[in-house]
């Protein structure tokens, strides 16, 4: 026997939840609502609206009722300051819910912004430290912005930013006062909190205004110049009815603003005094010697530090060299300001040397060879070389050119003169090399030793 016809038909079966997304979830506080977009998805029986009864995408905010809204998408938006628990779930086509299985979410808000206040007294130990602190309840202090900039006090100038270091809730810079000119200048902190909240004050812990006074460290003053001589008398006896004395030669240091004949080669000594401004001498304290040589030296500049003595004093020789300027300087630290003395010119004279080849020459005979150097420690001579004049004179009168040569690189030079006139026979003639100034000559105008030549 034959059966009857039979038919076939499909049956889907949709046995799990549908999977439920929260697009761009923040993951630190937020300073105001957050607006919330959730999205499911069914890869079986899906997520196409169909009523009431069909498939709905459904979020509830802190345990209240769920918005619920048909389709694969529901949003909602999260208010008010704290932390809040979001949770979303979605039924599919098949009626599959993810109710009792929601996907969870927290969004924390904090929208006050934080509270920011500096010291309530700057440390008489560093005044130069300003610091102020960050505080917030909720995100807390963001440990990587903020901020402490400064300008004079009751102006509309731009406040200049600090260099600030951010650190557990505290700002902290340091004011580098020397820089600024005197005056009272005012300050203000900016802070911010991990939702991105800022406040800026310029109030103390104790709610006074911060404002410093320059200079905020204790002034000083420096004093510094060249030695001279000065002669004391240490002691005196009567001996046989007679009164002597001991005589004592020290060197004291007077701010002269230049000395302008110091031979070539000689050292120098230069000093001061460091003391506050009610004269009490500072000791133990770092002095900068700063020499700057004049256009044509090489290195132009040098510098030496040198400790202050119990009385303030300090010392320091200065060693051959073209011509410069010296200054003192005491670059300050945490309790005392920056100083500098008044610069003094060094003026150096060139050093020239002249030889001859003999100490008398026959007129009409032989020339007499000149020869000799120019010194250039620290100022090197150019390949063209340095011109030099030949000069010469009788006793009492003026010197007189007769021939201006030209160095070597390495500054020697040389030149043949013969004796012609018959009036030079029996005269003693003194001659000698004169280096002029130049502008790119670290040094100042010079002549040799005089040399004798007598003509027979």
């Amino acid at each position: 026997m034959r059966s009857e016809e039979t038919l076939s038909a499909i049956v889907g079966v949709d046995a799990t939840r549908p999977e439920v997304s929260v697009g761009a979830t923040p993951r630190v506080w937020m300073p105001g609502p957050v607006r919330l977009a959730v999205t499911a998805t069914d890869a079986l029986s899906g997520m196409d609206a169909s009523g009431p009864s069909g498939p709905y995408t459904a979020v509830s905010v802190d345990g209240g009722v769920p918005r619920v809204e048909s389709g694969d998408s529901a949003t909602v938006v999260v208010s008010g300051e704290g932390t809040h628990r979001v949770a979303a779930y979605a039924r599919d086509g098949a009626g599959n819910s993810g109710e009792g299985a929601p996907e969870l979410v927290a969004v924390r808000i904090d929208e006050a912004p934080p509270q920011v206040a500096f010291a309530k007294v700057q440390d008489r130990a560093d005044p130069e430290r300003i610091e102020a602190t960050v505080v917030d309840s909720l995100a807390g202090a963001d440990p990587q912005r903020g901020s402490i900039a400064v300008r004079p006090a009751g102006s509309r100038a731009r406040f200049e930013a600090l260099p600030t270091t951010v650190s557990g809730g505290r700002l902290l810079t340091r004011w580098n006062s020397d820089a600024f000119p005197p005056g009272t200048y005012e300050f203000r902190a900016t802070g911010y909190d991990l939702a991105g909240n800022a406040a800026a004050s310029d109030r103390r812990a104790g709610g006074a205004r911060m404002v410093l006074a320059n200079p905020l460290k204790a002034p000083i003053e420096i004093e510094a110049g060249f030695a001279g001589r000065r002669v004391v008398l240490r002691h005196c006896t009567n001996e046989a009815g007679h009164r002597r004395c001991r005589r004592q030669t020290t060197e004291a240091f007077e701010n002269r603003p230049t000395i302008g004949a110091v031979p070539y080669g000689r050292a120098i000594a230069f000093g001061g005094r460091l003391t506050s401004v009610s004269a009490t001498p500072l000791r133990g304290l770092p002095v900068e010697v700063i020499e700057t040589f004049a256009t044509g030296a090489n290195p132009l500049r040098h510098s030496t530090t040198v400790l202050t003595a119990s009385d303030g004093s300090f010392a320091s020789r200065l060693s051959p060299g073209p011509s410069r300027r010296v200054e003192a300087v005491f670059a300050g630290n945490r309790v005392l300001t920056r100083a500098s003395s008044r610069q003094v010119q060094l003026g150096v004279l060139a050093g020239v040397r002249l030889h001859a080849s003999a100490a008398s020459a026959r007129v009409g005979g032989a020339p007499i060879v000149f020869g000799g150097r120019i010194e250039s420690p620290g100022a090197p001579i150019p390949r063209s070389g340095r011109p030099v004049e030949l000069q010469f004179r009788l006793a009492g009168r003026d010197w007189a050119e007769f021939r201006t040569v030209q160095t070597d690189a390495h500054g020697h030079f040389r030149y043949a003169y013969a004796f012609s006139d018959d009036d030079s026979r029996g005269v003693r003639f003194q001659f000698r090399a004169y280096a002029p100034a130049a502008d790119d000559w670290p040094y100042e105008s010079a002549g040799s030793r005089p040399i004798f030549v007598t003509g027979r």
